[in-house]
């Protein structure tokens, strides 16, 4: 697979963004992980492209893997989002099948909300309309950042059936996350609430849940769906909030009979 895929990047408002691609063809996925997470985090679904004649692009957001971090800016789910449009359109994938993860859901949402002529369909994965973040998280990423990764968000983040080294291999990538862009992130997704504006989403949405997902529930899935027109509810047994990782095959049979669907 390494050998197959395509690494690039490209700059966007003086900020490069690394990404990794792999497959062609239509329609064109654009990856977005969540925070504490990279393009990595899509390791399965570029897999999955490169077998079955779609194409995946799997960006790194500001401080992540392979790209630049700012002085400045990237405070809110809406900086985040400028950005990920203007990768979008600096690449010339638009309309794309954007398919987004817990922070990377919020940021897809809301690109689906203020620039839907960038969408093609939505994928939301263990997110939310609004992200409310513990105190205790938040506190911690400021003044204890790896017990805060090891204690409170890894045992949070998976479940209790995912092997343990897939949870030791995640919390190793978690913690190259630099903890200024760690705490911003969680700071943005606490701050997120785009409640209100469901009814303006006109792309076909899949929304994808997980029973044992502790920090994004199935119920904040349930409100999506009820207040996303046309939209259909996935729940993945067994799985924790990091379901494209843990359980790749079901997600991605979710995500294959769903982009299938939109011919």
């Amino acid at each position: 697979m390494e050998e197959s895929m395509k690494l690039g990047e490209v700059e966007v408002e003086g900020v490069k963004l690394a990404y990794r691609e792999a497959g062609y063809g239509c329609p064109c996925m654009v990856l977005i992980h969540g925070a504490l997470g990279s393009s990595l985090s899509w390791i399965h679904q570029l897999k999955m492209a490169e077998c079955g004649g779609l194409r995946a692009l799997a960006l790194d957001l500001p401080g992540h893997g392979g790209s630049w971090d700012v002085e400045d800016g990237c405070e809110t789910i809406a900086d985040l989002a400028k950005l990920v449009e203007g990768f979008i359109e600096a690449l010339g994938l638009e309309p794309a099948v954007l398919v987004g993860h817990s922070m990377g859901g919020a940021v897809a949402l809301t690109i689906a909300v203020q620039s839907p002529r960038l969408v093609e369909a939505l994928v939301l994965a263990n997110t939310g309309a609004k992200l409310g973040v513990l105190k205790e998280i938040l506190e911690g990423l400021e003044h204890d950042y790896e017990r805060a990764v090891v204690e409170l968000i890894a045992p949070m983040a998976f479940s209790p059936s995912a092997s343990k080294e897939l949870v030791e291999a995640s919390i190793k990538e978690m913690l190259m996350v630099p903890q200024r862009v760690a705490l911003r992130n969680f700071k943005a997704c606490d701050s997120f609430d785009l409640r209100g504006r469901l009814g303006n989403v006109e792309a076909p949405t899949l929304i994808i849940a997980s029973s044992d997902d502790k920090l994004t529930p199935v119920k904040w899935a349930e409100y999506l769906r009820d207040n996303i027109k046309g939209s259909r509810l996935v729940v993945i047994e067994g799985a924790g909030h990091a379901s494209m990782l843990e359980k790749p095959k079901e997600f991605n049979e979710a995500l294959i009979n769903f982009i299938q669907g939109l011919s």
